[in-house]
């Protein structure tokens, strides 16, 4: 683990590894440096900050703090979840444990540990704002997870619902506290939001599924109202509409309380994540398999849930159109791309 001691857009380029922006004015980075605490983001002290991790596998102690990775759709976050359950052991909170086999959320009696195949989640969905609430309310999840956590487990919580997902599955209120350690995969948003609509034309088994997307094409699907934009910025702030003091509040999130990830840096961006665990130490339980599963990963060999599709031109109308609905989205990406400099400059130029 680590040691802490101590707009508007004109034109982006379809490769996101090159991603350029033109802008009217230039980003004021500076205001989003300060820790200062915003009022509206209180709800985020549930959090640890960025300079507050250090030992992370404190379970057995007063406060405990477990990896809690934001999964933004069509990033990598099946690939994640697998690394949790089959390279690591983990318990993992996520959708899979609290669903009946038809996708129906299940209210249990009781926050408990269940096997599905190899793997071992909790009970509880925390994937939606609806299984959060019952997590919450019913199940005392802050308090009861920790308390299901044997000598040699460790929890990761996995939730697409960032805001609800930080506001009740933690606490950092009472005598002991439960916080999550924030990390997610980034991608621009274009691509992903393309990715996500051939996902739906063939993905039967998502709940969500509609089978009138089969036959849509890119241009129908955006005309059809089916992509409200700025999902990232309307995610982290729990709004409906959002504005550039929201996204204000966004980039405070990110720069305090997220470790950053790319989704076409994904090998590093998880040797990253590993570091920031504590996975990558030999004194690991789970060292062995997290070697072999990082030796596979680098060769691209355990990668899951791929969505293999054509590319469209960043001139075409889907794509103009796309980046119009996504503008704070896209903002916040580039935002997200200086952070993933940043914090590799200050905490991973080791590796």
């Amino acid at each position: 683990s680590l040691d802490h001691r101590r707009l508007r857009i004109d034109e982006v380029f379809a490769d996101p590894r090159t991603v350029n922006v033109k802008m009217e004015m230039p980003i004021q980075t500076e205001i989003f440096r300060s820790t200062k605490r915003i009022k509206t983001n209180l709800v985020w002290d549930n959090l640890l900050d960025i300079d507050e991790v250090d030992e992370v596998h404190t379970y057995g102690n007063n406060d405990i703090a477990v990896p809690f990775f934001w999964h933004i759709h069509k990033t990598g976050g099946t690939t994640m979840k697998t690394l949790f359950s089959q390279c690591l052991d983990l318990v993992v909170a996520s959708q899979r444990g609290g669903q009946t086999a038809n996708k129906k959320i299940v209210s249990p009696e009781k926050l408990e540990k269940i096997k599905i195949g190899k793997a071992t989640f909790l009970n509880a969905e925390v994937n939606t704002i609806e299984g959060i609430e019952i997590a919450h309310s019913a199940l005392n999840f802050s308090h009861q997870a920790p308390l299901l956590l044997e000598k040699d487990d460790n929890l990761a919580i996995m939730s697409a619902q960032i805001r609800k997902a930080t506001e009740l599955l933690f606490d950092s209120d009472g005598q002991s506290s439960f916080r999550g350690i924030l990390f997610a995969l980034f991608r621009h948003p274009v691509e992903r939001e393309i990715s996500n609509f051939h996902y739906l034309k063939k993905a039967t088994w998502e709940k969500s599924y509609d089978p009138s997307f089969a036959n849509l094409s890119l241009d129908e699907f955006i005309k059809g109202g089916h992509v409200p934009g700025n999902w990232m910025v309307r995610n982290l702030i729990g709004k409906s509409v959002v504005d550039g003091s929201d996204l204000n509040n966004a980039k405070w999130i990110l720069r305090n309380k997220c470790w950053i990830g790319l989704q076409h840096e994904y090998y590093d961006s998880v040797l990253r994540f590993g570091h920031v665990f504590g996975w990558d130490n030999n004194e690991h339980n789970n060292f062995g398999r997290w070697n072999s599963c990082m030796g596979k990963l680098k060769k691209g060999q355990f990668i899951k849930n791929t969505n293999t599709h054509s590319a469209y031109d960043e001139k075409s109308d889907e794509w103009r159109y796309l980046l119009q609905i996504n503008s704070l989205d896209m903002e916040l990406y580039v935002y997200a791309l200086q952070l993933y400099q940043e914090q590799k400059d200050k905490y991973f130029s080791h590796l």
